[in-house]
């Protein structure tokens, strides 16, 4: 069993900087997202872009994936150095990125 609060390959690691941008599970959160912008873009109502977004969450937490989580660095003094954030956070990060445009 893995350790829940260690940093997975597949997660998805919050925050800026060389450390997030770096990790695989960010690299591969990345390359998802891109392919799904053009579909993001093109739905018209806020209820549609929020089904949207929890089917790639669910996605994203599954088993074809791989089961990834979306973490943050810990501010406690409990030792763990990393949690898991709220779906609800999580889809809102999700939807960022997707109206994010290209550079």
């Amino acid at each position: 069993m893995q350790d829940p609060d260690k940093l997975r390959p597949l997660d998805i690691l919050l925050g800026r900087g060389g450390v997030s941008n770096n990790h695989c599970g960010n690299r591969v959160y990345r390359d998802l997202l891109d392919g799904c912008k053009s579909r993001y873009q093109i739905l018209s109502t806020k209820n549609e872009k929020k089904r949207f977004t929890s089917d790639v969450l669910k996605y994203i937490k599954g088993p074809n994936y791989g089961g990834g989580r979306f973490v943050e660095p810990s501010a406690t003094t409990s030792g763990y150095p990393f949690r898991e954030i709220s779906d609800q956070r999580a889809r809102v990060k999700i939807s960022q990125f997707l109206r994010e445009k290209k550079k």
